[in-house]
C-alpha cells in the first residue's frame, strides 16, 4: 500500500493497514502510545457492538418463541391483589422443574427431590438454585399489579425489547472492556518476547515502540477470534496458541520493517 501522508488517518484505515500493510507499522510506531490505545479502544468497541448486537438478535428470537410457547401451554391464570389464581388440577408440573400449586396444599418440601427447581404458590415463588440454596419472592411487593394469561401474551414483545436492549448495552460495555484490557496485557507479554528478539538480533528498538507495534499486531487475531470463529462453524485446534503466533508474526515483521527504516 502507499505511504501514509497525513497524521489524520481514520480508524478504518488503521484497521485495514494493520492487517494488510506491514510498512504502515513504521508510521504507527512513531505516534504516541495514546493513539495506539485509542485505536485499541475503537477496535474493542467495534467488536463489542457487533458481538452484542448478534447476541441480542439471537436471544430476542429465542426468548419470544420460548416465552410464547410457555404461556400457551400454561393454564388460565389471574394475578390480582398480590395473589395468583391458576385454574386446573394441582399441583401442576411444567417442563419437569416448575411446580405450580395455588391451592395451599403444597409446600417447599416438594423441591427436595430436585437439585434445581421452582415452586409457584398463591402468594410467592420459591426458587431452588442448588442443593442448599432456596430463595423466595413474595407477591405482596407487587400487590398493585394485575394481569392474566392474555395480558402475559401481550407483555412478551415489550419484555423482549427491554431485555434485548439490556443485552446490547451490557454486552458492549463488558466486551469492549474485556477485549481492551486483555489485549493490553497480551501486548505486554508479546512485547517482552519482542524486546528479547530486538536484543538478540540487534534491532535496537525500544520496548515502548515494540508495545505500540504489538497493540496493532493483535488486530487480525481479535477479528478471527471474535468475529469469525465466534459465528462460523470453523474449529482451529490450539487457537489460543495460534492467536499469539499470528500476532507474533505481525510483530516480528513490523519490527524488521522498522529496523530497516532506522538503518536508512
Amino acid at each position: 500500500m502507499d505511504e501514509i501522508k497525513s497524521d489524520k488517518i481514520s480508524f478504518f484505515e488503521r484497521f485495514k493497514r494493520s492487517i494488510v500493510d506491514i510498512p504502515s507499522y513504521n508510521f504507527f510506531v512513531k505516534e504516541s502510545l495514546g493513539k495506539g490505545i485509542l485505536y485499541l479502544l475503537l477496535l474493542s468497541l467495534m467488536v463489542g457492538v457487533i458481538t452484542s448486537s448478534v447476541m441480542s438478535y439471537k436471544f430476542k428470537n429465542y426468548f419470544e418463541s420460548e416465552a410464547r410457547s410457555f404461556v400457551i401451554r400454561a393454564p388460565e391464570f389471574e394475578f390480582k391483589n398480590g395473589e395468583l389464581d391458576v385454574q386446573g388440577d394441582m399441583p401442576l408440573k411444567i417442563d419437569d422443574y416448575i411446580i405450580v400449586d395455588t391451592t395451599g396444599s403444597t409446600d417447599d418440601s416438594v423441591l427436595d427431590a430436585y437439585n434445581e427447581g421452582m415452586l409457584i404458590l398463591k402468594d410467592k415463588v420459591i426458587v431452588k438454585q442448588s442443593v442448599v440454596e432456596k430463595r423466595e419472592f413474595d407477591f405482596s411487593s407487587i400487590n398493585d399489579v394485575e394481569f392474566n394469561k392474555q395480558d402475559a401474551m401481550k407483555f412478551i414483545p415489550e419484555i423482549n425489547k427491554w431485555i434485548s436492549i439490556f443485552i446490547v448495552v451490557f454486552g458492549i460495555i463488558f466486551i469492549t472492556l474485556w477485549i481492551m484490557i486483555s489485549t493490553m496485557i497480551n501486548a505486554l507479554i508479546l512485547g517482552i518476547a519482542g524486546i528479547i528478539i530486538s536484543k538478540v538480533q540487534k534491532m535496537n528498538i525500544q520496548f515502548g515502540d515494540i508495545y505500540k507495534i504489538c497493540i496493532y499486531a493483535f488486530t487480525l487475531p481479535i477479528v478471527i477470534d471474535k468475529l469469525i470463529l465466534g459465528y462460523a462453524p470453523i474449529y482451529i485446534p490450539y487457537f489460543n496458541l495460534v492467536y499469539y503466533i499470528i500476532a507474533g508474526v505481525y510483530m516480528y515483521n513490523a519490527m524488521d520493517s522498522y529496523k530497516r527504516e532506522l538503518e536508512q
